[in-house]
């Protein structure tokens, strides 16, 4: 009877050696390709949820401004204040307003001591509103007419700076032009 070889029995020690530092090598580079992938993402869905929080500040505003009743629209403190109406035309306006407190945008529906206070947006440097009108241009006021008559203006800017350590960040500026004025324009 002949021996029977042993040679092609299996795997040296070698190539089990190498074959474990081959895998090894294509196992660190797929966890540093997923770590970067994961990073991405959580950045990523921070600036989207900012963005998305930034468009509905927008949105509201401008709705809100495009909607004011016949009342008067009047700067506060740190921002402005007016009524809107809301569902049928029967139904009174409800005050309105924005103001920025601390470093967020907040809208207050109904009132202080009845309403209720929206967080618009936070990470906000500051907001700065200016008025148009008619013959005089863009103010940052609202004056006052003979007579002690508020004027409206013909539309609404306000300037908001974001804060530089959040992204998105830099300023944003909205425009809305508001329904024909019930008051006199101002006189050129």
């Amino acid at each position: 009877m002949t021996g029977s070889s042993q040679q092609d029995a299996g795997f040296t020690l070698i190539e089990v050696v190498i074959s474990l530092a081959l895998f090894a090598l294509i196992s660190i580079g797929g966890l540093a390709l997923i770590d970067a992938v994961i990073r991405v993402e959580e950045r990523t869905s921070g600036r989207i949820e900012r963005l998305g929080q930034l468009q509905r500040a927008m949105f509201m505003l401008t709705r809100d401004l495009e909607q004011i009743a016949g009342g008067t629209l009047e700067q506060a403190e740190a921002g402005i204040r007016f009524e809107r109406h809301f569902g049928s035309s029967v139904e009174a306006g409800r005050a309105i307003s924005y103001a920025l407190r601390g470093d967020s945008l907040f809208r207050e529906v109904g009132g202080t001591a009845s309403g209720t206070s929206q967080l618009l947006m936070s990470g906000v440097s500051s907001a700065k509103w200016s008025f148009f009108f008619s013959g005089r241009g863009w103010l940052d006021e609202i004056p006052a007419a003979e007579g002690g008559l508020v004027l409206q203006p013909v539309a609404v800017a306000v300037d908001i700076l974001l804060d530089e350590g959040r992204a998105p960040s830099g300023s944003l500026r909205r425009v809305v032009e508001l329904p024909t004025p019930a008051s006199p324009e101002l006189p050129l």
